[in-house]
């Protein structure tokens, strides 16, 4: 873990992989790359970082922090911390970031179904019979759904544990 604003910029050799591997893990899932290596950075911080501190971190653009960091506040994924006496935005995990992570995939299937079902109704108007590999894949999707669903309810429940 990373404990000083000190030693936030000067990230190790395995610390700098943890993160690239997490921005290229991010990134398949439609999060800018740079998206995913301010998570990665802000997992292993164990304070609140300024977007001028990632920027110095990650050697990236001011710009493209700030497109990012509004990017995850959208999703849920990061939080803004304010300290008290100081107008700058901190920024920190948010608390509901795993669970907001299934939910966006939630969407991502809902989104696919959504595609699926537009290709039977075109295939329909050329009065082909509908390709059994397109209900399959609503079929999977429905599935998928359920078992996101099934892990934000048990993430929920460890989650309620772990605070008692």
């Amino acid at each position: 873990m990373i404990n000083t604003m000190e030693q936030t910029t000067r990230l190790t050799q395995s610390t700098q992989k943890f993160i690239d591997k997490l921005g290229l893990y991010y990134e398949s899932y439609a999060i800018p790359r740079i998206g995913g290596k301010i998570l990665g950075l802000l997992l292993i911080v164990t304070e609140p970082i300024s977007a001028e501190m990632i920027t110095k971190t990650l050697k990236v653009s001011r710009s493209s922090v700030s497109t990012n960091i509004r990017l995850l506040l959208s999703n849920g994924l990061v939080d803004i911390f304010q300290k008290a006496q100081d107008r700058t935005d901190y920024f920190v995990l948010s608390d509901d970031t795993w669970e907001n992570a299934l939910r966006m995939r939630m969407e991502g299937f809902n989104e696919l179904k959504r595609i699926a079902e537009q290709g039977i109704q075109a295939v329909d108007e050329t009065n082909l019979t509908p390709n059994a590999r397109l209900k399959e894949m609503i079929k999977w999707t429905g599935m998928m759904q359920e078992l996101h669903q099934d892990a934000v309810i048990k993430w929920r429940s460890a989650q309620l544990n772990k605070e008692k």
